[in-house]
């Protein structure tokens, strides 16, 4: 295997992609090509910094035209490029000259929702959008598509139903299974999430907010300081907001919650629930999207259709019974172990690295 890196436009999270580009730098040595990254990455992935390699000539946040100047500009150090970002997809065409591997851990959300989806949780789609969806669309026709790996069935099922054409393979993202660990639950249940409206935090307020029953919730996001004002505001005592946590701590507060809580509409995979899982604890989550792919009503955890549902599962669970799930949480959670994806995807590197 040569030089393999992985293209991310700009590394201002601590999210999905982060974490996968964060486990393939450190365990396979794949280099992180960005043309922009927060400061305080260290914190979040411990060394992480020594893996990127800065392709921008200014230090502010890049726009996509000058995402794509620096790209072209790029030396051709590189054997494999993997992207992951869906308009990365336009770099594998500006440099031919670079082999590719197209790991699709999303799709925007206005390629495929309807548009009064759209308008529900993201607002009204623009004429910007209808040419984003339609740029892509063209830009796939030109992929390889035995390079192209969604991460999740969800993913793989929308590419095609936008494409029309199948991927090569599905490859789970992966956790760090070791690092989480079980402890006696304590009196409140945890969220992990973006304060993003498609997440629907609202339904856990709501839910939450007519129960006598305690919830944490972590993360950070554009609507973090309107729930934050709307708790405050309705003295909602027992919702609890933190920003994003380190490593460490947030692991601290998955361990010892009662169980997890998942709203989001929609959502391709979610990692915190697995994360939950890894930590012995069930996931209640919304009946769509990509926990359908590993959540067992009534084994690892229960799913709910609407707000009141939620809120009859929160106020009728026993420590027992959530508590009881606890061994099947975690072998769960094994099937997307880091080491399950390093296989895989070392696999393919050498496959098309070689």
């Amino acid at each position: 295997m040569g030089n393999v890196g992985i293209f991310l436009p700009k590394i201002d999270g601590i999210g999905g992609v982060e974490r996968v580009a964060y486990i393939l730098a450190r365990d396979l040595g794949v280099d992180i090509y960005t043309s922009w990254a927060r400061d305080d990455l260290d914190r979040y992935f411990p060394g992480i910094t020594k893996h990127i390699i800065n392709v921008s000539k200014n230090d502010s946040k890049s726009s996509i035209l000058s995402m794509i100047r620096d790209f072209r500009s790029l030396q051709n150090t590189v054997d494999l490029m993997i992207y992951s970002y869906p308009r990365s997809i336009y770099l594998s065409a500006i440099r031919r000259d670079i082999p590719y591997l197209y790991y699709l851990g999303g799709i925007p959300h206005h390629f495929y929702l309807t548009a009064q989806e759209h308008k529900r949780y993201l607002g009204k789609k623009s004429l910007m959008q209808y040419a984003d969806k339609m740029i892509w669309k063209e830009f796939t026709r030109g992929l390889d598509n035995q390079r192209v790996i969604a991460n999740s069935e969800m993913v793989a099922a929308i590419y095609q139903n936008i494409t029309g054409s199948r991927v090569k393979d599905m490859i789970y993202p992966p956790i760090d299974v070791d690092q989480y660990r079980f402890r006696s639950s304590e009196d409140y249940y945890l969220s992990v999430t973006r304060f993003e409206a498609y997440k629907r935090i609202d339904w856990q307020i709501e839910a939450f907010r007519g129960a006598n029953e305690k919830l944490v919730i972590i993360g950070t996001g554009p609507l973090y300081g309107v729930y934050s004002e709307y708790i405050k505001k309705h003295r909602i005592n027992n919702i609890t907001l933190l920003n994003a946590l380190p490593q460490d701590e947030l692991i601290d507060y998955y361990s010892r919650c009662k169980a997890f809580i998942f709203t989001p509409y929609k959502e391709h995979f979610g990692m915190t629930p697995l994360e939950a899982m890894a930590s012995g604890k069930p996931v209640i989550s919304v009946r769509e999207g990509g926990p359908l792919e590993y959540v067992v009503e009534g084994v690892n955890g229960f799913y709910f259709d609407t707000v009141s549902e939620l809120q009859r599962k929160i106020c009728t669970l026993s420590a027992e019974k959530l508590e009881s799930m606890k061994h099947e949480c975690m072998k769960t959670a094994e099937k997307f172990d880091t080491s399950v994806f390093i296989k895989k995807f070392g696999e393919l590197l050498k496959e098309y690295g070689d």
